[in-house]
């Protein structure tokens, strides 16, 4: 399995710091070309979004998650509708089984359950650390990241065991 790292991270950020609006496009072209299932999944989770700081904040994520993946390996393979689906649907169920609970351990749970330590320990940073995020905005945040980043982690680990 593909471990995303903190050296990954770190040139994502550095990278998306660098940009300027060409760059911007470029990437969002990228994305569009190569992933355009996760890029149009994002983009309408972040649409569900009602503050455009949080929506700018989603697809920023969006963006490190998939360039720090691209660091770790070249060769993502295109999610398909119907897997982002059966992701998205297995994690909505996965969610239904905890109880109301409070950021904490929402936080602990997810992380418990994340095949990506250092990506979720940014993301978690990013999201939990600014205090005037509601819960419903954090939980949409999540979620999407959540699914987009087992989509990815599914897609490699099934091409890992044909290349085996």
């Amino acid at each position: 399995m593909i471990i995303v790292n903190e050296e990954n991270i770190d040139y994502a950020i550095e990278l998306l710091d660098g940009y300027e609006d060409p760059d911007f496009e470029n990437l969002l072209n990228d994305v569009a070309e190569k992933q355009p299932v996760v890029l149009a999944y994002s983009m309408s989770m972040a649409d569900q979004i009602e503050d455009e700081e949080y929506q700018q904040l989603l697809t920023y994520l969006m963006f490190v998650v998939w360039i720090a993946y691209n660091q770790q390996t070249k060769r993502i393979p295109t999610i398909t509708e119907s897997k982002l689906e059966q992701v998205e649907a297995d994690h909505l169920k996965w969610l239904e089984g905890l109880p109301e609970t409070e950021d904490e351990l929402m936080e602990a749970s997810l992380q418990e359950n994340m095949k990506q330590p250092y990506l979720y320990t940014f993301i978690s940073e990013e999201v939990f650390e600014d205090e005037e995020m509601d819960d419903e905005t954090r939980s949409w945040i999540i979620t999407t990241l959540n699914v987009v980043i087992r989509s990815f982690d599914d897609a490699l680990e099934i091409t890992s065991h044909f290349l085996s």
